[in-house]
């Protein structure tokens, strides 16, 4: 405890620990940032009349990304548009959340004390969260262990230049948030109660059901053509129901022309033709699979041995009638890439083997080089007749297999297309290629990149001819002279509609026989058009741009795009011309059920609004005040709540459905339980509220937060 305030005195670290920020420890790959120059308005948004400056959001993102780099220990580690957009949110979703919730913190003088905190990262009460993290586990137990983090905490301290550092920060600062979170929806959740007449609803809801007899009567039972509406009664109705015609956000609709670029058969000729220029050097290198790496195109290409039955490319099985030496093609793979294949090695070799390791992974505490003495003081010790299953429970970080001695849970297959029994995946291509240069029993230690194993075969399968097949792929793709020929295509159109007014975007696509293509509601922020892949710069184009407007072209990745702003939506009411026709055809909807109504006042039966429709009265139809569905067809909640509120063997009056105008009668209705213990059913209200509470009060804040975004100027 004395270390504990021995840090907290010399660090303003120790706010608080853990939450959202957990996810930049278990996010795979984030790619590069590209930082936009900010000019104009400085500030990103507005979140609760708070602005944030377009500089404090990006250095919040520069933070996010420098950190996914340290922790992936690659300062290299690049970042496409698509993360970047991910990232982003994520900051600003942060921001909100902060902005929206920190005046409720303060009003209801929500807070964290230094006592608390404490508890939570080694009291008896730690935190789930923190207990979870494998780096603060005791290995031999898997239980949180205080020592280890007060141990983190004094490191980090002792040493600011330690990477583990700028994780913490970012690690306490939102746990700090998160645990504002919890306590808030704690109240919000304490502070909602069920009743018990809620309850008694509710178990009704679920029990009752009823019988009726309904005719549906057609919405087209009076033609469109009949009705007239004046512009009065649209105005009237468009501002009577204006909440109902609202543009959340800002959004745009676009046509477009995409001209893909796609190899020609020019292009197909020349790629056969460059791998057979080749095909002579393969043949002869001394290091032909040195070769075939150095100069194939496929990133994933590696060299196994395999039986023949076993090739993963069936045309190999013609190497074995070639000479030494000899190679195979160029000919079509099935992915379209043209190959040229030869045999590197062949030799007698098991198909699979079971092996134990010892794996020891790189740390602040343990680098390389200590590692590599400790596996080969551990090699020395086996040789000279220690038990290797002992010298693996005490150093393998491979708890799993430890446990067994360090014995895989499976045997590993030399092809990677065949899994054996109980494997789970693919072995490090060289930890499986050293295995399988290893006799019985032999060790060797081998670097795989993430760690270094002491490797020990201890059974093999018998042994087969197998063949080791090398080969150069060359992807078939569009050449200069394409490139060119396509661009001039999204030139000429662009061009034509820019320079000639009497020609319109339509009549064009039409006269040069084009796919239009269309994009509708295009956000400001989205990072993509749907269909197209990268493109951003095509978004950025249609928020900068006019109605009516004609982009230049646009190189969005291996296609040129033209296309042409259609609409442009702003957030707030929807202008009336926009919704005129949804207007009308609500007008005439209430207008046919005031006719409809008036037809059938007479009635005094479902048999006889029958006659006057010339449709069939549906007897003994069964209803549930949970399923609002008509015949397992169509949603009426309309409909099957009127039965419920109808008179037992009385017509109802007409009711406005959702895909028909409707009137029933009701048979037979189970009866209302008003008396009985309804605590269970209360208790099930209860749980279930825990679900959406925090959620509900969280989005009604933010709705009310005057949220501004203005990301897309900046990105």
């Amino acid at each position: 405890m004395a270390v504990l305030e021995d840090i907290r005195q010399r660090s303003g670290l120790l706010l608080i620990v853990i939450g959202v920020a957990m996810l930049a420890f278990i996010l795979g790959d984030f790619m590069q940032s590209q930082r936009s120059g900010f000019s104009g308005n400085p500030y990103i948004g507005e979140i609760s009349q708070k602005e944030i400056l377009g500089e404090d959001f990006e250095l919040r993102v520069q933070e996010r990304v420098n950190n996914l780099k340290a922790q992936n220990q690659d300062p290299n580690l690049t970042f496409d548009d698509e993360a970047l957009s991910s990232i982003r949110d994520q900051i600003w979703n942060e921001y909100i959340q902060e902005y929206v919730m920190q005046s409720q913190f303060d009003e209801l003088g929500i807070d964290i004390i230094d006592k608390e905190w404490f508890e939570l990262i080694q009291g008896e009460n730690v935190h789930s969260q923190i207990a979870s993290i494998p780096d603060f586990q005791n290995p031999n137990t898997g239980n949180f262990d205080p020592d280890i983090m007060v141990g983190f905490l004094k490191r980090i301290v002792d040493n600011p230049n330690d990477p583990s550092r700028s994780f913490w920060i970012e690690y306490q600062d939102n746990m700090y948030n998160i645990l504002l979170n919890e306590k808030y929806n704690s109240l919000v959740f304490k502070g909602s109660f069920v009743t018990s007449i809620e309850a008694k609803n509710d178990y009704n809801e679920n029990i009752r059901s009823a019988t009726f007899n309904y005719v549906s009567i057609p919405l087209n039972a009076i033609q469109d053509s009949m009705i007239q509406v004046s512009e009065k009664e649209i105005k009237k109705y468009y501002k009577q129901n204006i909440n109902n015609y609202q543009e959340k956000e800002e959004s745009n609709d676009i046509d477009f022309v995409q001209f893909l670029v796609e190899a020609s058969t020019e292009d197909d000729l020349n790629t056969k033709s460059d791998l057979e220029s080749i095909k002579e050097d393969f043949a002869n290198h001394s290091n032909p699979a040195f070769f075939a790496n150095r100069n194939s195109e496929r990133d994933n290409a590696y060299f196994y041995f395999s039986s023949s039955k076993l090739f993963e490319d069936t045309t190999w099985n013609s190497l074995l009638d070639m000479q030494e030496g000899e190679v195979l093609g160029p000919y079509k793979t099935q992915d379209g890439a043209y190959r040229i294949s030869r045999i590197i090695e062949s030799e007698s070799r098991p198909d699979s083997i079971q092996v134990r390791h010892i794996m020891m992974t790189p740390s602040q505490e343990m680098n390389l080089e200590v590692i590599d003495s400790i596996l080969n003081a551990c090699k020395i010790e086996v040789e000279n007749g220690k038990d290797f299953g002992l010298l693996a429970q005490k150093y393998s970080q491979d708890k799993v297999s430890s446990i067994r001695g360090g014995e895989l849970s499976y045997w590993i297959s030399e092809n990677p297309t065949k899994l054996c029994s109980g494997q789970q995946k693919l072995i490090n291509y060289n930890f499986e290629n050293a295995a399988f240069e290893l006799n019985q029993e032999e060790l060797k230690i081998v670097n795989t990149g993430s760690a270094l194993h002491l490797i020990q075969v201890i059974k093999r399968s018998r042994s087969a001819d197998k063949y080791k097949v090398g080969y150069i792929d060359f992807f078939v793709s569009p050449g200069d002279l394409t490139y060119k020929n396509y661009w001039k295509q999204a030139t000429d159109f662009a061009g034509e509609l820019l320079s000639n007014s009497s020609v319109t975007f339509d009549s064009l696509v039409f006269m040069k026989d084009y796919l239009k293509r269309n994009a509708s509601k295009v956000r400001l922020n989205q990072q993509n058009v749907r269909g197209l892949n990268d493109s951003r710069i095509l978004v950025q184009w249609m928020n900068n741009s006019q109605e009516g407007e004609v982009s230049k072209v646009l190189e969005i990745g291996n296609s040129f795009v033209v296309a042409k702003l259609v609409k442009k939506y702003k957030e707030g009411d929807i202008p009336l011309e926009d919704v005129r026709e949804e207007v009308i055809a609500k007008i005439k909807r209430k207008k046919k059920y005031e006719l409809v109504k008036e037809k059938i006042a007479s009635a005094s039966s479902l048999e006889d609004i029958a006659k006057i429709y010339e449709i069939n009265v549906v007897k003994e139809n069964s209803a549930n005040m949970k399923n609002l569905v008509l015949d397992e067809s169509s949603y009426e909640p309309e409909l099957m709540g009127a039965v419920f509120g109808a008179e037992a063997n009385k017509i109802s009056s007409l009711i406005e459905g959702r895909n028909s105008f409707f009137v029933v009668m009701k048979n037979q209705e189970d009866e209302y339980k008003q008396t009985g213990d309804f605590s269970q059913q209360r208790d099930q209200i209860v749980q279930s509220m825990k679900s959406y509470t925090s959620t509900a009060a969280y989005n009604s804040l933010k709705e009310k937060a005057n949220i501004s975004d203005r990301r897309h100027n900046f990105y």
